[in-house]
């Protein structure tokens, strides 16, 4: 029995209702440090932090009372060693006493991920703030889109509801340039690329369209999935009419010196 108990994978243990330890595995040992001898004579409330003995106090009382409960918590090991864990606690019998059946999993990791991806976040959302551009971002996982305050200026649209979702955003592309540059993105998720741009037209609340330079950065995966795309609309449309005053000032003046030269002849 107690090798197939050490087998397990995590912290097992079985406590009474005074919180004395019966049984567990080698890996309770290994990881807190403690000896047997030594955990014999400790409770489940010497193993964390001071901040969680209430809560956990609070959840073992929980098991007992309603059969199941379950708390995060760090486990503070013998040398000083800080380790997040996830606690689940089931109510069973054990030659007719009740005892507190627990298994204890690391979560240092999921924490660690959970943390770069907030700080991560956290960034996106400072710089996005101190941009004059719409910024988004994707997560092909989810379907959703995300916007900084920069879609609203940039299209009038109250809310960036109105393209939280792939198809409602490719939705207020301008009909001519829609499929092309629909096309041109599938391509850069299916390569290898990281980066893509395409300049196009947007429509905008008061049924305008707006010229934007659209840009995206292809995050993937270590097998090269694309996992995440982050990008930016900056506004062409004050450019793009300037780049049309030359063009429609180049045609005057050729208008007009063909006209001189039509006078001259006369």
């Amino acid at each position: 029995r107690a090798r197939r108990l050490n087998s397990l994978p995590g912290l097992l243990y079985l406590i009474d209702q005074s919180g004395r330890f019966l049984r567990w595995n080698r890996n309770l040992e290994v990881v807190s440090g403690y000896s047997e001898a030594e955990i014999g004579r400790m409770n489940p409330l010497d193993f964390v932090l001071e901040e969680d003995r209430h809560q956990l106090s609070q959840r073992i009382q929980e098991v007992f009372l309603t059969g199941r409960a379950e708390i995060e918590a760090t486990l503070l090991a013998k040398d000083g060693t800080q380790v997040a864990y996830h606690f689940t606690g089931s109510r069973t019998l054990l030659d007719g006493q009740t005892c507190l059946l627990g298994v204890g999993l690391d979560i240092s990791e999921s924490k660690r991920v959970q943390a770069e991806k907030a700080a991560s976040q956290e960034r996106y959302r400072l710089l996005a703030s101190l941009s004059n551009d719409a910024i988004w971002d994707f997560e092909p996982a989810s379907g959703t889109i995300t916007w900084n305050d920069g879609f609203s200026k940039l299209t009038g649209f109250n809310s960036p509801e109105t393209a939280t979702t792939l198809a409602s955003w490719v939705g207020l592309f301008h009909p001519e340039e829609r499929e092309s540059v629909v096309s041109e993105l599938q391509h850069a998720l299916g390569s290898a690329q990281h980066n893509w741009s395409a300049e196009h037209r947007i429509l905008c609340r008061d049924g305008a369209y707006a010229w934007v330079l659209h840009r995206a950065y292809l995050l993937r995966d270590h097998e090269g999935r694309c996992v995440r795309l982050l990008g930016s609309l900056t506004d062409l449309t004050s450019q793009k009419k300037a780049q049309e005053r030359i063009v429609e000032q180049a045609a005057l003046i050729d208008q007009a010196r063909d006209a001189i030269i039509v006078h001259d002849l006369d």
